[in-house]
């Protein structure tokens, strides 16, 4: 979900502005790539440091997890249709 609000928040003032990707540097790629992979990595691994689930998530509790994070993107979308004065 951190990584959909990302897009999001970064964005949230171009009003009426479907296209939540545009502007994105090589750096911000660079950053996100790495946001991603600790995530995978903290929940395959980190059941010992975290005291998670042991062996992580199954593919359906992943799809899971993406579906709802989701709906932070289908947020922001809405919330950038709403009128705004500056």
């Amino acid at each position: 979900m951190q990584i959909f609000n990302y897009f999001n928040c970064r964005n949230l003032y171009h009003q009426n502005s479907i296209n939540f990707i545009h502007g994105i540097s090589v750096k911000m790629v660079v950053v996100i790539i790495i946001a991603i992979v600790l995530h995978v990595l903290v929940m395959l691994y980190g059941d010992n440091v975290f005291g998670l689930y042991p062996g992580g998530l199954t593919i359906k509790q992943w799809a899971i997890c993406l579906g709802l994070s989701l709906i932070v993107i289908i947020v922001g979308l809405v919330i950038r249709q709403l009128p705004y004065d500056y």
